[in-house]
This record gives C-alpha cells, sequence and structure tokens, in this order.
C-alpha cells in the first residue's frame, strides 16, 4: 500500500521562492504569486478595469488561497487569519477583496520569516472576537 504524504506548504513556499532576498518589497511577491493589479493604459487613457496579474507563479496564489480557506472555512475556532479576513472584509464590503487581501498577507508573512511570527502584528484579534460575540449575542 502507498501512502501519500501531504506536503508542507512552507515547504512548497520555500521550494518556489528559493531565496527571498531576490523580491526587494511585498508587491513583487505579490505580482509574482498572481495577486499584484494590472491595469492597462495607452497614451495615459485607461484600456479597462484593474484585474490580477495573470504572469508569475499559479502554485503560489494555490498555496496562499488554501491557506485562507484552511483557516476561515475548516477551523471553527478564532485565529489571527480569520481575524484579519473579517477585518478586510468590513474595510472593503466585498469577499473577494477580502479574500485577496488575506491571501497577500499569508504570503508576505511566510516571506518575512527571518522574523519570529507575530499575531499582533497579523491582525487585532481582540477588536474581532468582540465583534464576534457582539454579533453571536444578538441573533441569540
Amino acid at each position: 500500500m502507498v501512502r501519500w504524504r501531504r506536503t508542507s506548504s512552507a515547504h512548497i513556499f520555500s521550494a518556489i521562492i528559493e531565496e527571498p532576498a531576490r523580491f526587494s518589497n511585498k508587491h513583487k511577491l505579490w505580482k509574482y504569486a498572481q495577486l499584484g493589479i494590472t491595469d492597462r493604459t495607452s497614451d495615459n487613457k485607461p484600456l479597462g478595469y484593474q484585474r490580477l496579474d495573470r504572469r508569475g507563479n499559479r502554485e503560489l496564489k494555490n498555496l496562499s488561497y488554501h491557506a485562507w480557506r484552511t483557516a476561515c472555512k475548516s477551523t471553527t475556532g478564532p485565529n489571527v487569519i480569520k481575524a484579519f479576513y473579517q477585518q478586510s472584509r468590513q474595510r472593503t464590503g466585498s469577499v473577494r477583496y477580502a479574500r485577496l487581501n488575506t491571501q497577500r498577507k499569508i504570503l508576505e508573512t511566510m516571506w518575512l520569516r527571518r522574523q519570529a511570527f507575530d499575531p499582533k502584528r497579523f491582525a487585532q484579534l481582540q477588536s474581532v472576537f468582540k465583534e464576534q460575540g457582539a454579533v453571536k449575542a444578538m441573533r441569540a
């Protein structure tokens, strides 16, 4: 019988990125992960709407999507990714933009791996959990 091992997202990220220093800022990382925003212009006139850049590595986008989905949809308890997503959803008013913002934040956090993970820097947990409690109390 063959057992399939689940590869860690951190291993996939590390294999794709290879050297984090090759990205001078987080925006270049996002663009490489197909999460950067691009628009087309001609003679400084817009030729359509802004959209996600299709160039780059799709695996990084999938990795951040699955991390978001696992943290926000599969886990029942509160966590920093879910808190950031809910804050972003309130700020943007859109499920799609909140998800993309959270995916970018996940990649940024993995990219800054030289620093210890600090949940307080990821999202303001206390305010979101208080709001969740208030909403649950209102529904009851």
